[in-house]
């Protein structure tokens, strides 16, 4: 009986001192940090405050507390980009799918308190949605969102906007996703999918002259995501609909890190470490919508030429829609917004990598 006990108690302390979800000796603990059953379009780290924008508004969490989201403000509104100048100061597109006229872009000045939308519409004579917003790393004055078939540039903290790719109102089913080269801030990406499925993305070093390509991944296919390697400003990921693609030359030449084309899996999730610049991290999402679907975390630790997945079971919706990175000396704290899954913090020892 006593031995019996002894034992009990011994897989009582494994268990509880493994962190929340983690099997001993691993290294790896999934932790879902909150935001069960919504769908988190967007996660972005500013001082030490983890931003969450999903379908049913903006949510915050001090990620030096155990505290949880709070909401800070477009209650019942499908928060799809945000940019974050300030704690205080938050730019927030908010798209309508059923009713694209009632899309906007609207702005807190004071911590979630209050918002309004922008003076002026994202878009030419009619109104388009923003799919993503970003700002300029030198000047948070200038700033690039993402339309339908455009690249759209504001130089006035997004008072105004005007075209520096593509046009107002095209044909196309979006450009999901515009990024700045962090080692050459003149160099603008931006990618997404044309009116026929059919992906693209496209490259500007003056925003004078592009270089685009169209057939980098079999169609229907869309850039999702774009990811700078801080050691190598020549080396870029981008995930795609199908696939998870490296240059490691400006785009000269591609290379297919992983491959799923038969299943189109959504690469939405690339995100590299802070302290190790070999190590990468990735994730995607299948088209199933309501249906359930596996938690799986790629990780790489040679830039990307090999990979190790691992698979949380306890997840029933883990469909990766955006991901971010927090690198402390001691471990990768990798979060995952999901498709109805919430948002979740994996954490990997770094002695175990």
């Amino acid at each position: 009986m006593k031995k019996n006990l002894f034992l009990l108690l011994i897989l009582c302390f494994l268990f509880f001192s493994c962190g929340e979800n983690e099997s001993p000796g691993t290294g790896i603990t999934w932790n879902k940090i909150g935001l069960d059953g919504k769908v988190i379009h967007k996660l972005s780290v500013h001082n030490n405050f983890l931003y969450a924008a999903s379908d049913d508004g903006l949510y915050r969490k001090n990620l030096s507390s155990q505290s949880a989201f709070e909401l800070i403000g477009l209650s019942n509104q499908n928060v799809e980009a945000i940019i974050v100048f300030s704690d205080n100061e938050i730019m927030a597109s908010v798209i309508d799918r059923s009713n694209i006229e009632n899309s906007n872009i609207q702005q807190t000045k004071d911590g979630g308190v209050t918002w309004e939308m922008m003076p002026a519409y994202f878009g030419g004579e009619r109104k388009e949605p923003a799919f993503d917003l970003i700002k300029h790393p030198d000047n948070p004055d200038i700033l690039f969102g993402a339309g339908y078939l455009v690249v759209a540039k504001s130089e006035d903290r997004g008072q105004t906007w005007s075209p520096v790719w593509g046009f107002w109102e095209g044909f196309a089913s979006g450009t999901s996703v515009v990024a700045i080269n962090p080692s050459n801030t003149n160099e603008v990406w931006a990618g997404g999918q044309g009116g026929i499925e059919n992906g693209y993305l496209v490259r500007t070093k003056d925003e004078n002259n592009w270089d685009e390509w169209y057939d980098l991944v079999p169609n229907p296919s869309v850039a999702k995501k774009i990811v700078f390697d801080r050691q190598n400003p020549q080396s870029i990921y981008v995930g795609w609909e199908g696939g998870l693609l490296r240059t490691q030359n400006g785009g000269q030449s591609w290379s297919t890190l992983i491959d799923r084309v038969e299943d189109s899996k959504f690469f939405f999730g690339i995100a590299i470490s802070n302290e190790n610049p070999d190590l990468v991290f990735a994730g995607g999402w299948l088209k199933k919508f309501e249906l359930p679907q596996p938690f799986i975390l790629y990780f790489s630790k040679d830039k990307g030429n090999t990979w190790t997945e691992k698979k949380y079971a306890a997840e029933s919706f883990g469909g990766i829609y955006d991901m971010e990175i927090v690198s402390t000396p001691s471990a990768e704290h990798v979060f995952a917004g999901l498709y109805r899954g919430g948002v979740y913090e994996i954490i990997f020892d770094r002695s175990g990598l």
